[in-house]
């Protein structure tokens, strides 16, 4: 198969949209996305955070040419208006709605942008629920989150840097290890990828750091077999504060 050129793919026009100036584009969309309607469907046109990946074909060959991948990182939402949706299943199986553009589609409707609240809102779904792609180099992560409040007017007032950096800290883990943050994968091996990190489901942290952590959050069910399989593996336990309290 042949790879896609190197090609000047959009251009912006007098009304303040972008076209697709390329053969053909497809933005991969994850469901998650629009079941916590970070994405949502309006009309013909998609309203969505600007934070995914773009493939672009520089020719119509669409079957037999490896499209070049662009990763979009934007610090609040836009809308898209795509030539044709389709459901799909991204290479690790789960469900994503496919965007595709032929020339001359709008990437987006207008660069006007105005700043919205609700993006903060967003971006702390994307966050905590587990949906960032692993794209941004680890150290980065905790500023453009803190960028994307402060484009929206959210103050650091309410969220502040520490906290940010905190919350990064403990739910991006090491891919070889879940037990354990990243940060302690870059301690232990500085030469390990800055974007190879996974970063999971806050509910899920529970089950990482203690039995008793496990059992008393998130659905009892999955937790007791996390405990048990904590148990049987021997794994080390980190008392939680509220032990400390009441035992």
């Amino acid at each position: 198969m042949k790879k896609a050129e190197n090609i000047t793919w959009n251009k912006k026009l007098p009304d303040n949209s972008v076209i697709f100036t390329c053969p053909h584009a497809e933005i991969a969309i994850p469901q998650d996305y629009f079941d916590h309607y970070i994405a949502e469907v309006v009309g013909k046109q998609v309203d969505v955070f600007g934070l995914f990946e773009i493939k672009i074909w520089s020719t119509e060959d669409i079957e037999n040419e490896i499209p070049k991948a662009y990763f979009f990182k934007f610090k609040g939402r836009i809308r898209t208006v795509p030539t044709q949706m389709k459901e799909g299943r991204s290479s690790a199986g789960t469900k994503q709605t496919i965007l595709s553009y032929d020339e001359g589609a709008t990437f987006v409707v207008s660069t006007n942008l105005q700043t919205d609240s609700d993006v903060a809102r967003q971006m702390l779904d994307i966050m905590t629920m587990g949906y960032l792609p692993n794209v941004i180099p680890y150290e980065e992560i905790a500023q453009y989150w803190t960028d994307v409040n402060i484009f929206n007017g959210i103050s650091l007032d309410s969220m502040s840097q520490s906290a940010i950096e905190m919350i990064v800290s403990e739910i991006v883990r090491d891919p070889l290890d879940l037990s354990r943050p990243f940060r302690h994968r870059l301690r232990d091996d500085p030469k390990f990828s800055r974007t190879a990190w996974k970063i999971i489901n806050i509910h899920n942290i529970p089950k990482f750091t203690s039995t008793f952590a496990s059992l008393t959050s998130g659905d009892p069910r999955s937790n007791l077999v996390s405990v048990i399989s904590r148990q049987r593996q021997g794994k080390q336990q980190r008392t939680s504060p509220l032990e400390d309290a009441i035992l």
